[in-house]
Parts: structure tokens; sequence; C-alpha cells
């Protein structure tokens, strides 16, 4: 069986294809635009990572390594294609953008074809017109969820927006999501197979309605480098870093509430991401009232600088409300660090062992294992070093293996894949 995989951006640094490149699995990646279209091939030589333009480091990252350049087709490589549905994008709300560019890269991806594949993988809210020409030419269907059912996260922020009404940014805050959500159920419908990273993905499909025999859970492959050595106990304050989007989402109210509660030298709060919060109201409603605890904004880092970010920290804070299963937490225990997380970040944690599982919505508890970590260093030094190795076994051949045996379940087609008709041109 070989699989042609469909994916926006470079989710995962492009794990799955690698994988089933691996594997002798991979028939082909469709992706929109990335460093091995010839174009920004050349442009990568030709200019150097340094260079000064907005967004340029993350998008040298946006590497497929492991998959050879022939196997991948970037449909929106030209600089008309990525400004027409730029274009495209800016029309509407959020979720109404990520709706039209979804639809225009499927639409792409079946006018290209589907070749010799016997299966197509593609990812929650990009799959259904790749799934329904799938389906004509006899294809099965393999969904990768990557984060809780969207009907499930929106309950969950619809709750927050009036709790922290005063912290969102009016921009940010989306139009309602019904297309999508009535996207993500008709994939479920046409998936042979649904990919969660974590437990809590599949409790969260089984609660709205998908039949268990769909999902499997296949945990993520760590694909960098674990720390060789044990990391040096640190003697001053606890460094306490929370990587990704500072959001509703990523629970950082309860995070800054913490820091209210704990207002105290001995701790130091450092948010890495972009920020999608009204600053402002965050300094007049939390750091204005913080005494002693220092907290930093550092707004977006770069992937290949995150390293950093994780030497210098003693502990990750990762209080989601929704993941799928948060790649900060793999890298974060690859680097030594403990990982305080809630359930619903999926992290591959042990309460106790590699870190400290936290209830969502309570700073009271982040307070308190805060505390208890910095009161008690060995303990905060053995975590880490459990962390690490824990992360030493969630490797990427692990990852390969486990979704290559998924995948080979999938019984193959009766009958020869019928070659797809392009469907006609809109004037």
């Amino acid at each position: 069986m070989t699989v042609l995989v469909a994916q926006i951006g470079a989710r995962r640094h492009y794990a799955v294809p690698a994988a089933l490149e691996q594997a002798g699995l991979l028939a082909g990646l469709y992706t929109d635009v990335c460093m091995a279209a010839p174009w920004w091939r050349f442009l990568g030589k030709a200019m150097p990572g340094t260079l000064p333009l907005p967004g340029w480091k993350s998008f040298r990252g946006r590497e497929p390594a492991g998959v050879p350049d022939e196997k991948v087709t970037c449909l929106w490589s030209s600089l008309w294609t990525m400004w027409r549905i730029r274009r495209l994008m800016s029309q509407g709300g959020q979720y109404e953008c990520w709706t039209k560019q979804n639809e225009a890269f499927g639409r792409d991806v079946v006018q290209r074809g589907f070749g010799s594949a016997d299966c197509v993988y593609a990812f929650n809210g990009a799959a259904i017109e790749i799934f329904e020409a799938a389906r004509q030419s006899g294809l099965k269907c393999i969904l990768d969820m990557t984060i809780a059912p969207l009907e499930v996260v929106e309950k969950l922020l619809t709750e927050e927006r009036e709790r922290f009404s005063h912290l969102e940014i009016g921009t940010q805050i989306p139009n309602p999501a019904d297309t999508l959500i009535a996207r993500e159920r008709r994939e479920w419908e046409l998936a042979d197979i649904i990919l969660c990273g974590s437990e809590y993905v599949a409790d969260s499909l089984a609660a709205v309605g998908v039949p268990a025999s769909k999902c499997r859970v296949v945990r993520w492959g760590y694909t960098g480098a674990c720390a060789v050595t044990p990391r040096p106990q640190n003697s001053g304050p606890l460094r306490i870093l929370i990587a990704g989007t500072v959001e509703l989402r990523k629970g950082i109210p309860y995070a800054l509430e913490a820091a209210q509660l704990l207002s105290d030298p001995r701790y130091h709060f450092r948010f890495v991401g972009p920020i999608r919060l009204d600053t402002q109201a965050i300094t007049e409603r939390y750091t204005n009232q913080i005494t002693g605890t220092t907290i930093d904004f550092v707004g977006p880092v770069p992937r290949s600088e995150m390293a950093r970010e994780y030497q210098n920290a003693d502990v990750l804070l990762h209080p989601s409300l929704a993941e799928g299963s948060a790649n900060v937490c793999y890298e974060a225990m690859a680097h030594g660090l403990p990982v305080i997380a809630t359930p619903n970040a999926g992290a591959a944690i042990t309460d106790g062992v590699e870190g400290l599982i936290i209830p969502i919505r309570s700073s009271a508890a982040i307070a308190s294992s805060l505390r208890r970590l910095a009161n008690d260093p060995a303990l905060c030094h053995s975590m880490g070093q459990a962390g690490r190795l824990r992360a030493s076994t969630l490797t990427i051949t692990e990852y390969r293996q486990e979704l290559s045996r998924v995948i080979e379940s999938i019984s193959p087609p009766q009958t020869e894949p019928r070659p797809l008709v392009p469907p006609p041109q809109k004037v």
C-alpha cells in the first residue's frame, strides 16, 4: 500500500511524510509551499537565514527533511498563487478564512490527481474534497485529528470568553465555526481510520459520537536530539517557560493568576510565542498586581532557536484547555525539563514521574505545583531526568512503526483505483 499525504504547512516538521517515506509507504506529498519548491530552494541558497525579513527564518524551516524533492508537490509555490490565496484569506473572519483556504487546497489536490496511491492521508478541516474524490477512485482515507474536535474546542473557548472578555483582542474573536465543524463531521464519515495524537483526542471524538472503532491513538515521535547529559541544578529563581501562542485556548489567564498567587522573586515566568491577547489588558489586570515575580513576554521565536529557550528554563508549564498532543511537551522533556500540564494537553507524562498533571482552569494547582518544584530542587531535577529518558523512547522510529502498523491494517482496495478525471475548470 502506498500513501499520498496532503498537508498545509509544516505540521510536526513534516513528520508524517518523512515517517512514511522511511517505511517505504510514501507515494507523494502535496503541500502549500515549502523549501522543496525549486524557486524557494534557489532563494534559500541565495539568501542568508539571518536576513531581516518578516517570517523568513520560520519559512526556511519549512524543509521536509527525509522526503525526496521529487515526491513533493508545492501547490502554492509561485508568488502569484501565494498572493491569490492570501487575498482570498483576507476576506472574512478567522474560521471563514480557514475554510476558504482548506477548500482551495483540497480542490488543487484533486485537480492534480492521486497517481498510483492506494490511500490518501489528510488533516482535519482540510480533507473533504480530497476524501470525496479518493472514495470515487476506490482509495482508502486516513484522517489525522491534530486537536480535539472543533465543536469541543469552541465550547471551551466560549466559556473562556465569558470569563475573560477583557483579554481577547476584538480582531482575534472568530466568526461562528459552524461551517468548519460541519466539515470535520463529514470527514469523520468519509475516513476509514482517524488517527489521534493522544487519548484526550480519542475521548473527545467519542464524546461527540464518533465510533471508537474508527479511532487509533498514535503518539507522535520526537524528531530532535535529546540532551546528552543531565541538566545542572539551578540555584536561582525557578525559570518557568510557557511556549506556544499566548491565547485563551492555551490557558494563559490561569498561568497569570498563578503568578499573582505566587508573587515571589523565586519565580520567573517567560512566555514565548505569538501574542493574541490584549497586552494592555494583561498589564492592567495581572502584571501590575504582581510583586516580586518576573513576567516576560518574548513574542514568537523561530523553531531553530527554541533549543536555547529550553536550555535556559527549569520547567515547562503547559496549562492548555485543548490540544492534540503538544509538541512543546516532547521537546521540553527531551531537554530535561519537568512538565506541568493538563490532561487536555495530551502530554506523554506520568503524574509525579516526568512532571505533574493538573486540572484545567486551576491557577491554584499551577501555583501549588510550582511551589513544590521550587521548594524541592532535587525533585525538579529527577523529574527532568525522567522526562529526558522518556523522550528518548518517543522516537520517530517508534512513531513510524506504529503508523505503518495502523496503515497496513487497512485492507487494500479490491479493485484497481480508477483514474480521476479532473473537474471542469470554472470560468
